[in-house]
Formats: structure tokens, C-alpha cells, sequence
């Protein structure tokens, strides 16, 4: 018999990932947990095979109670279900070592092969993830190319200081400010604040230490 425990809010979607998977897999027993904390409790009661995790409900401290799961069950599978505007958190527990990451948007078809995919103990990552991951690491590798000074005005920008203000802030010239910031959106291939934020925003989680995150 195989154990799943579902932490999914949306009834709409639970049902969903239930009925989904009964199609298939004839010995399947779900169970349903609605906090992180009434998870974890019932991870203690009954031997799970598998964990299926919503992200609308996890953040980043949520990483790290992920992360303690697993070493206190080392034979858990997980799956993460999410949207695109998850993606950060999302990514987040994949560097965790999650066995399957998958949008919500995902196809029965391709939601049952990730299942059989994980059970078999390979791993499942949604493609659309994949082109995400693969953003980040190309905007991590633009980041890297910005000087200290370039890095500086980047902060700032993002925090909405307009030109002028941060001249006066770093004692510069405006015109020193102007030039450095077109160097940053040549750098970072974007045009205008906005895209560059998106981009900073995209390459936060991977700067975070998860010993920063509260437990």
C-alpha cells in the first residue's frame, strides 16, 4: 500500500491530485494535512511514501522545515506543486532535493509519469521549471559581472532611488550615476528598472543562506 500525504489547501486542486492519481495507481492511501505543523505531526503517526507539497502555502522558512523532514525521513519522496509566480520557493526546495517539481498546470498524462518517474526513485523536474532554472543561472552569471560600484547602484535602483538621488547619497556626479546605470542594463540585458528588478528578484533565493531563514 502506498502512503501519500497531501499538504494542499485548495480542495479544488486536492481533489484533483486524488482523483488524478486513482486512475493508476489502484493501492494508493491519501491523507490530508492543512499547516506545516499538523504535517509534521502527522509524519510521526504513519509510515508516508510519498509527500505532495502545494508552494501557495510554503515560503522560504518553510525550506528549512522541509529540509529537517527529510533527514528525519530519508525515504519520503516529495513532489512540489506550483505556479509560475512561485517559481523562487519553488526552486528553493529543489535545491533541497526534492524528487519532483511540477507546475499545476501540468497535464494528467505528464502528472502520472512524474508520479511512476518518482517512484521508481529518479527524479521529475516540469520544463517549465527547467527554462526557469536555467534563467536563473544565466541572471546569476550576469550578476557576477557587475563591479562593486555597478552592484551598489543595482541595490538602490531596485529600491526606487531615482538618478539624482543616489548622486547625492554616493556623493557622485548625475552624470557618473547615468553612465554607470546604462552599464548595468547593458550588463544585465534589460531596459528599464522594472526588468532589471524582475531580474534581482529572480537571483535573491539563491543568494540567501538557508541559515538565514527562521525555523
Amino acid at each position: 500500500m502506498t502512503k501519500i500525504l497531501m499538504l494542499i489547501k485548495n480542495d479544488l486542486l486536492s481533489l484533483g491530485v486524488v482523483s488524478c492519481l486513482q486512475a493508476k495507481v489502484q493501492d494508493a492511501d491519501f491523507y490530508h494535512a492543512d499547516t506545516w505543523d499538523n504535517l509534521q505531526t502527522m509524519l510521526t503517526q504513519a509510515d508516508f511514501n510519498l509527500l505532495i507539497i502545494d508552494s501557495n502555502i510554503s515560503d522560504f522558512t518553510n525550506v528549512t522545515t522541509l529540509h529537517r523532514i527529510r533527514r528525519k525521513f530519508p525515504s519520503l519522496k516529495t513532489i512540489v506543486l506550483g505556479d509560475e509566480d512561485r517559481n523562487p520557493v519553488m526552486l528553493e526546495f529543489l535545491k533541497k532535493g526534492v524528487e519532483g517539481v511540477c507546475m499545476k498546470s501540468i497535464t494528467q498524462h505528464d502528472f502520472l509519469h512524474a508520479y511512476a518517474t518518482i517512484m521508481q526513485g529518479k527524479k521529475y523536474l516540469d520544463h517549465n521549471m527547467a527554462e526557469y532554472l536555467l534563467t536563473d543561472l544565466a541572471v546569476e552569471s550576469r550578476i557576477g559581472t557587475l563591479s562593486a560600484r555597478e552592484s551598489q547602484i543595482t541595490t538602490l535602483l531596485v529600491q526606487g532611488l531615482r538618478t539624482a538621488d543616489i548622486a547625492k547619497q554616493l556623493n557622485l556626479a548625475v552624470s557618473t550615476v547615468s553612465t554607470i546605470k546604462f552599464n548595468i542594463y547593458r550588463k544585465m540585458c534589460v531596459n528599464n528598472v522594472v526588468e532589471l528588478a524582475g531580474k534581482v528578484e529572480i537571483s535573491k533565493p539563491r543568494a540567501q543562506s538557508p541559515s538565514n531563514y527562521k525555523p
